[in-house]
């Protein structure tokens, strides 16, 4: 099957996103690159100031939308959260015949238009779930989600088992996981990309004849219920999450956002925010 919405709106994530920066900047926001958060102070329960690597800055709320990170940063300050990283790979290719002008879903072959004349393609929901620490903690509430795609899903254990997404301690003085890898950038599945262009171009003919000119892999944040978090821990007043997004940032991700600063602001929020409860995950364990 496939799944074709002419209504939905595409975007370049390169531009688009930077054009959100240029955009809050311009609203008063002030964006510190290369700064990373190693602690969260707090005073009688309520945030009281994060400690950066630059030193520390007071304030009174914190949303921590840390992706694959929030896991790791908050079993620093003993605080669980049921999150892990799948990566996931995809691929750019040549210019071809435009027979689609936004997205396309199916299951061997996802893609989208690009700007450049080539598309973006993957296959949804293929992805490679790293044994870690984590993994095996959280291993029975993410049991119905590996069982549902075992036939598209590589389950590796290897050396990412001690890597950044590990288990960790450090203090306010001390160098942080994020410091140690600025930025994730795992190398992209090749075996399974060539098979998702041999799908592609039987899928459609138009492909026949392009040609791979870019593969990346990327580490998604995933819930067991691949539904994100937007909620406060409890015992720390004006720390709100919003994690665990699961694949969608890109799309869902402004309506998190404006749902986390809803929650900050203590105005209604956007839509009932029970579904995004970190508690829910509580309950389910009791049931």
């Amino acid at each position: 099957g496939a799944l074709h919405t002419p209504s939905d709106a595409t975007a370049e994530p390169k531009l688009a996103v930077p054009a959100m920066a240029r955009r809050a900047a311009t609203l008063g926001a002030i964006i510190l690159d290369n700064c990373a958060v190693r602690l969260i102070e707090r005073q009688a329960g309520k945030v009281s100031a994060v400690v950066t690597e630059r030193g520390e800055i007071a304030c009174d709320s914190v949303i921590l939308a840390g992706g694959v990170w929030s896991r790791t940063f908050l079993e620093n300050l003993d605080l669980e959260l049921p999150q892990l990283a799948v990566k996931s790979s995809v691929m750019r290719t040549s210019a071809a015949p435009e027979f689609i002008s936004g997205t396309l879903g199916a299951e061997r072959a996802s893609l989208r238009r690009r700007q450049d004349g080539g598309y973006t393609i993957a296959r949804s929901g293929a992805a490679e779930f790293q044994l870690i620490p984590a993994a095996f903690h959280h291993f029975a509430a993410f049991l119905p989600i590996i069982k549902e795609r075992w036939r598209i899903m590589k389950i590796r254990a290897g050396s990412e088992f001690f890597g950044p997404l590990g288990r960790a301690r450090w203090k306010a003085d001390e160098t942080s996981p994020f410091e140690r890898v600025r930025v994730m950038d795992p190398e992209p599945d090749q075996r399974l990309l060539a098979s998702v262009l041999r799908d592609a171009k039987l899928l459609h003919p138009q492909l026949a004849d392009v040609t791979i000119t870019e593969t990346w892999g990327g580490l998604i944040d995933v819930m067991p219920d691949e539904l994100p978090v937007i909620d406060s821990p409890p015992g720390w007043q004006g720390l709100v999450l919003a994690t665990g997004l699961s694949g969608h940032g890109f799309g869902i991700g402004p309506g998190v956002g404006l749902m986390a600063a809803q929650r900050v602001l203590g105005e209604t929020m956007l839509v009932d925010a029970s579904n995004f409860a970190l508690a829910r995950f509580n309950r389910k364990s009791a049931a």
